[in-house]
């Protein structure tokens, strides 16, 4: 399987009324798969939220826009604005709130489209240990940020770690949505392109 070097539009939010559905947008990066997600989940969906909502949609507005950003290739703009819409999810919703660990996520990854590697695993591991506690080992989420984790280890040499985590991603994806889903065959992919760093043909 030849990596993919297409881009895929991710839906921003509409309204605050209606949560955006979870997608990933692929990019080619390190010869391997990586994504980006859309916030689940924004705000509380209560009447007497309106300030919290507010922050919410100021935290929407920055994540879109840093997706935006990451598209056109301006990393250092689109980690700007990541970075902004995290610290406006940690507040206003928690640290482990699923937009939050989304926004670290993303901004992982454009640490490491930027040759930022450590500072890039460094978030990842933190956003992986959260996701893990907040959400379980088999989430989709989850699963991403061990994605891009291994990715980042393989941009750093350490393909031994890179290729744990790939085998770990690739089993559990597996079992949670079959060996035929677009996610589970970029895991496939990806410890492909892991086994070939190795020099294992």
């Amino acid at each position: 399987m030849s990596p993919s070097s297409a881009t895929h539009v991710c839906p921003t939010h509409q309204s605050a009324t209606r949560p955006s559905r979870l997608c990933l947008i692929a990019v080619s990066l390190f010869c391997a798969v990586l994504g980006l997600v859309s916030p689940q989940v924004a705000w509380p969906q209560t009447s007497g939220a309106t300030a919290q909502a507010k922050q919410s949609v100021e935290g929407d507005r920055l994540f879109n826009a840093g997706i935006k950003a990451y598209q056109q290739g301006k990393m250092q703009e689109a980690s700007s604005l990541f970075e902004q819409a995290r610290s406006i999810y940690a507040s206003e919703l928690g640290e482990d709130h699923p937009s939050t660990l989304q926004s670290m996520g993303n901004l992982a990854l454009t640490y490491s489209a930027m040759g930022q590697h450590d500072k890039a695993l460094t978030l990842n591991e933190q956003t992986l240990k959260l996701m893990r506690a907040k959400l379980g080992d088999d989430h989709t989420d989850t699963l991403s940020s061990m994605n891009n984790m291994a990715i980042t280890h393989r941009a750093m040499g350490q393909h031994d770690k890179a290729l744990t985590l790939n085998e770990q991603t690739l089993r559990l994806r597996r079992a949670k949505i079959g060996d035929d889903h677009p996610d589970t065959l970029s895991s496939m992919n990806n410890l492909a392109v892991t086994y070939r760093a190795m020099g294992q043909h």
